[in-house]
C-alpha cells in the first residue's frame, strides 16, 4: 500500500514507486503438509518489469526456470537459460508483458 501511495521521484504524473518496483514471493513447497515439489506458487507484484499486473496466470507443469528467465528479460538480460538448460527449452513464459 505504501509503495502505491508514494510518488516516484522524477516520474511521470501519477507514477508511483510500485510502478517501478518488482516484488517476488514464493514458497519452497507446493503443499507444506506433504512437501510436494509441484504447483509451487509465485506471486509477482509491481510494474517494474513492464508486465501486465492484476491477474492470475496458471502455467501447469512449467519449470520455474522459465519464470526466472522472464525476470532476467524484464531487467534487460536476454538470457537463453537459467540454471539447468534442460528446463529452459521453451524460453521465457508467454503472456507476461503488456
Amino acid at each position: 500500500k505504501r509503495l502505491a501511495e508514494t510518488p516516484e521521484p522524477g516520474g511521470g504524473a501519477g507514477e508511483t514507486l510500485l510502478d517501478n518496483t518488482t516484488i517476488i514471493w514464493t514458497n519452497e513447497l507446493g503443499q507444506g503438509n506433504s512437501h510436494t515439489l509441484e504447483n509451487i506458487p509465485f506471486v509477482v507484484v509491481g510494474g517494474g518489469l513492464g508486465w501486465q499486473m492484476g491477474r492470475s496466470l496458471q502455467y501447469g507443469k512449467v519449470p520455474h526456470n522459465r519464470l526466472l528467465m522472464s525476470i532476467a528479460h524484464g531487467f534487460g538480460h536476454k538470457v537463453t537459460k537459467f540454471g539447468n538448460p534442460d528446463f529452459c527449452g521453451d524460453g521465457p513464459l508467454p503472456r507476461l508483458t503488456v
